[in-house]
């Protein structure tokens, strides 16, 4: 469960929030928010189907709650290499190598380390 990944990350994380999590015979839904220690947040989103990651969202807020970058697999944006998985960042869409929230979690864990 990603409350197992986020504890494996307490180094950067400060508290996080379950703000949904519904179970529904073979369909589990997660809403997430992550408190980072820089004073960002992550946005969680999961939902599995029979224990299987389908859809995701990720998205990392700086201190006013404004997109550094979003990582999801909505099934748009047929262009990019990595379709369905992508990446929102600086108002462009990129491919996205992060496809899950342990990818996810240690690029940031990457780049807030690289801050200091």
């Amino acid at each position: 469960m990603a409350t197992d990944i986020l504890n494996q990350y307490r180094d950067i994380i400060l508290d996080y929030e379950v703000v949904l999590h519904r179970i529904r015979r073979d369909l589990e839904q997660i809403k997430i928010i992550a408190y980072l220690g820089d004073g960002t947040n992550l946005r969680i989103s999961e939902v599995f189907v029979s224990g299987v990651l389908k859809r995701y969202s990720y998205y990392w807020l700086d201190q006013q709650n404004d997109l550094l970058i979003g990582w999801d697999n909505s099934s748009h944006h047929s262009e990019i290499e990595t379709f369905p998985h992508h990446r929102h960042r600086r108002g462009r869409i990129e491919a996205s190598q992060q496809q899950n929230l342990q990818a996810v979690l240690n690029y940031i864990s990457e780049n807030i380390r690289g801050k200091g």
